[in-house]
């Protein structure tokens, strides 16, 4: 999946890459949601990461299934409160792109808490954004 979204990267600018082990274990999450989130947190990341990169890690352990996603594009310190409310977008955001209504990562923490797991993002001045997904493994 992820490496059907390479062909969102910028030639010569920005590079997708995916950090993830061999075998992964079933999630306990219909598959087009756990799809729909990540698509939607790739997507944006690409969007904003205006050079350099963007990365896809993936692990897990006993019981979670974790995704991050981090990116060195525009960091959103002063808009981490507001970064999942519906129809809202930063003046950054609105400076670089002025196509999107701010529903997408609204809708992706809505997909993410129906699947009963838990959303997380953390910015750093200079160094882009990381948005943390954990999503429950399916019991066999």
């Amino acid at each position: 999946m992820v490496r059907s979204l390479a062909i969102q990267e910028r030639q010569g600018v920005c590079r997708l890459t995916l950090d993830c082990p061999d075998f992964l274990p079933p999630i306990f999450a219909a598959p087009d949601r756990a799809q729909r989130i990540l698509v939607n947190l790739v997507t944006n990341a690409l969007n904003y990461t205006l050079e350099d990169s963007v990365t896809v890690s993936v692990s897990y352990d006993s019981k979670y299934l974790w995704g991050s996603i981090t990116d060195t594009g525009i960091e959103i310190l002063e808009d981490l409160p507001r970064v999942f409310d519906r129809f809202w977008r930063s003046e950054r955001s609105r400076e670089l792109r002025q196509d999107g209504l701010g529903i997408g990562l609204a809708l992706t923490k809505r997909l993410v808490e129906a699947q009963s797991g838990r959303i997380e993002v953390e910015s750093s001045l200079g160094q882009g954004t990381t948005f943390r997904v954990c999503l429950p493994l399916a019991e066999y």
